[in-house]
């Protein structure tokens, strides 16, 4: 699994443990939590406080997935990439399956239903081999490709007035010219 590979899976895990961190609370600690959240300064109570996540939110959770990155996964993405001639010890498929099962541990406690499938589903969305990867990948250039036919459209229609304009011009120079 490359680095950002594991940015992404990490930044998911510590989003959701903020959501469930706050959801597991009982009423009066949600209440007290969502208080603190109002002292802080505008913007800075985000998802571990019960509010919609922000960019600050994001920034954390940058933040503490770089630091979580193994040096084993840097390792694996050094010699994924041909820069690094070692051999893979596997380590790196590994972490992926602990930190699904570290979710799913973190989420039996409550009563949500969901299938792990649908977690790893999450999980996995921003794999490059995934359905929904090839999928909103593709969708992205077929809106593209919209996009530069109407463009290509519309210039087809500039290019004729244009020279519907160009025609008009000349066709009245030339009727000056002849009752001069």
């Amino acid at each position: 699994m490359g680095i950002i590979t594991t940015l992404k899976k990490r930044f998911k895990y510590l989003y959701l443990k903020d959501l469930l961190d706050f959801y597991q609370l009982d009423d009066a600690a949600k209440i007290c939590k969502k208080e603190q959240g109002q002292r802080l300064r505008q913007g800075a109570a985000g998802a571990a406080y019960g509010n919609l996540a922000h960019l600050l939110d994001a920034a954390n959770y940058v933040n503490e997935a770089w630091r979580s990155v193994s040096r084993m996964s840097i390792k694996n993405t050094f010699i994924k990439a041909d820069i690094m001639p070692l051999e893979t010890d596997g380590e790196a498929e590994n972490e992926d399956k602990e930190l699904v099962t570290e979710v799913v541990q973190a989420l039996s406690g409550l009563n949500l239903s969901f299938l792990q499938d649908e977690l790893e589903e999450f999980v996995h969305i921003d794999d490059e081999n995934s359905e929904e990867f090839a999928a909103a990948v593709l969708e992205d250039v077929e809106q593209l490709l919209q996009t530069m036919k109407v463009s290509e459209e519309n210039q087809e229609d500039v290019n004729e007035d244009e020279n519907v304009t160009s025609w008009r011009i000349r066709k009245q120079l030339c009727d000056f010219e002849m009752e001069n």
